[in-house]
């Protein structure tokens, strides 16, 4: 799911340029995904823009299919042409809900309060992005953090019940540190927290 919307975000920033520059206004922005998924805003709230460049926005999704509404509390919702759903907030943020109902949140996300969530340590570490499927999967991306941070929550994690099947990992490849760690409970839920090629996160799965 994460990756369905986060091609459908990409696609939508990437057409936002072009939107702007067909309403012949200012130059069109640059835009990180990259930064945005990993806990930064990004850089246009949509409801603030000037009406030709939203007119042209809306133009621009309606090519795929796409539909945008700007409401009036200043959040602006995208709708994909396969039901998914992602709201802008005034602040910046984004939270999605793809087609099957499943939901997350991208930039700015707090640590969620469900089944999984509870059989582990609330981390002390800032959430990038969270995804919920259902009540099997949980998973989030957490903000640069040093592998001396992961590895004290893996500590946690352990000591919180996940000490089955422990397997942790460090290593050094292409200059970067690597860091896995994976365990699981006495009812089978597997625990997983990593850090590899500028990436960092954990996931939470029941067994099936």
């Amino acid at each position: 799911m994460m990756q369905r919307t986060a091609a459908f975000l990409c696609a939508l920033l990437l057409a936002l340029p072009f939107a702007v520059q067909a309403a012949n206004t200012a130059p069109a922005q640059g835009f990180d995904l990259g930064a945005m998924l990993m806990g930064g805003k990004l850089p246009v709230i949509f409801s603030a823009l000037p009406q030709e460049q939203k007119e042209a926005l809306q133009a621009e999704a309606a090519k795929d299919g796409s539909t945008i509404e700007f409401n009036s509390d200043g959040s602006t919702t995208i709708t994909s042409k396969d039901g998914s759903v992602a709201v802008q907030h005034p602040d910046g943020t984004m939270t999605y809900r793809d087609a099957e109902g499943n939901e997350g949140r991208i930039a700015g996300a707090q640590w969620p309060d469900n089944e999984l969530t509870r059989l582990v340590p609330k981390p002390d570490l800032t959430v990038a992005t969270t995804n919920t499927e259902g009540d099997r999967i949980f998973a989030a991306l957490f903000a640069n953090p040093s592998i001396e941070q992961l590895r004290a929550y893996a500590e946690k994690v352990k000591a919180a019940g996940f000490s089955n099947n422990v397997k942790s990992e460090e290593q050094v490849a292409m200059g970067m540190k690597l860091f896995t760690f994976s365990a699981s409970n006495a009812d089978g839920v597997k625990v997983e927290i990593f850090s590899a090629m500028g990436t960092s996160g954990m996931s939470l799965e029941k067994a099936k």
